[in-house]
């Protein structure tokens, strides 16, 4: 009961937000035509919340279509148990140590230095995970124990990669609400 009076509450919530959005001629408009909403009060202008460029949206999606976030992404698939690809994994850390030099300077363009601790965690278990990956690589004919080692840092490297983006995403996506839900960069 308590639950559902919730739910009610937080759909009025949303529905009045939308009506006086749409009445203050401030509700949110289709594709690049979307307007920048005021800044919270005390927040300065600067530091407002902004609608991520389409070259960073598009970066995220690459990373997600290799990371380990639980989309499926090819880590994962070249992870399997049994049927690992270490050689695979040492493609997809390139991959995404390309995209996090890009990240690196997206982040500093749009003005976001707080991110970079996050995108040094990130490259540092991207670093790992690729050298891990490497001596298994060589490694895949020999000693089963030392694959399996170099397994288990790939994982935690993994591990530490997810966190990273994990983090990142708390500290500075920000989730609008609107008619249309869409996301913003947090200073």
């Amino acid at each position: 009961m308590i639950r559902a009076a919730g739910i009610l509450a937080l759909a009025l919530f949303v529905a009045a937000v939308t009506v006086t959005a749409q009445q203050s001629g401030t509700a949110p408009q289709s594709g690049a035509a979307q307007r920048r909403p005021p800044p919270a009060p005390g927040v300065a202008a600067e530091d407002a919340p902004f609608p991520p460029p389409k070259e960073f949206q598009d970066l995220m999606k690459a990373n997600a279509a290799i990371s380990p976030e639980g989309n499926g992404g090819t880590l994962n698939q070249n992870l399997l148990e049994g049927a690992e690809n270490y050689e695979g994994i040492v493609k997809d850390a390139e991959g995404l140590k390309a995209n996090f030099a890009k990240l690196r300077t997206m982040i500093v363009d749009l003005k976001v230095p707080a991110a970079t601790k996050w995108v040094d965690a990130g490259d540092e278990a991207i670093n790992t995970m690729q050298r891990y990956a490497a001596d298994a690589v060589w490694q895949q004919a020999g000693d089963e124990k030392a694959i399996a080692a170099n397994r288990r840092e790939i994982e935690r490297a993994q591990i530490a990669l997810t966190d990273a983006c994990r983090n990142c995403h708390l500290n500075h996506r920000v989730y609008v609400i609107t008619n249309a839900l869409t996301f913003q960069i947090a200073r």
